[in-house]
């Protein structure tokens, strides 16, 4: 199901952001958190980071656990929303989420993203960081 990395998915980046939202609970074990790059950029306008399941490894136990050090995981808004963002950092491997793109019905259909949670619906918004290797809070600006 899944194609081999290639290209920029073969990179580490580190991307830093202000955390809107955290899923903990996604059918694949996933943490899915959505990163904008201001305080008050409109949430859909943001980028997904992904935190695999412990079980897959230690490294993502750890990822984990510095998130959930970072942001306060106990009090996030039923959708999981952060009543006050967190700026942070988080390095991992890109990854184009291709399962997302989608093509519009009928000739010349255009190609957008669904169903990737609130980030825009343009292709690129596909591009996230996944998996998270680790998280830190960034050095003041």
């Amino acid at each position: 199901m899944c194609a081999a990395r290639l290209g920029r998915e073969q990179n580490v980046y580190a991307v830093t952001g202000w955390v809107r939202r955290v899923k903990l609970h996604e059918d694949d074990g996933d943490w899915h958190i959505e990163l904008t790059g201001e305080r008050s950029t409109a949430v859909d306008s943001c980028i997904v980071v992904e935190i695999p399941a412990p079980s897959f490894g230690g490294t993502y136990q750890k990822a984990r656990s510095e998130l959930a050090a970072l942001v306060d995981t106990a009090s996030l808004t039923p959708q999981g929303n952060l009543r006050t963002p967190v700026r942070l950092r988080f390095a991992g491997l890109a990854f184009f989420d291709g399962i997302h793109q989608k093509r519009s019905r009928g000739p010349g259909g255009s190609t957008h993203a669904e169903g990737h949670g609130r980030c825009n619906s343009s292709v690129r918004a596909l591009w996230e960081l996944h998996p998270v290797y680790g998280v830190t809070a960034p050095e003041s600006p």
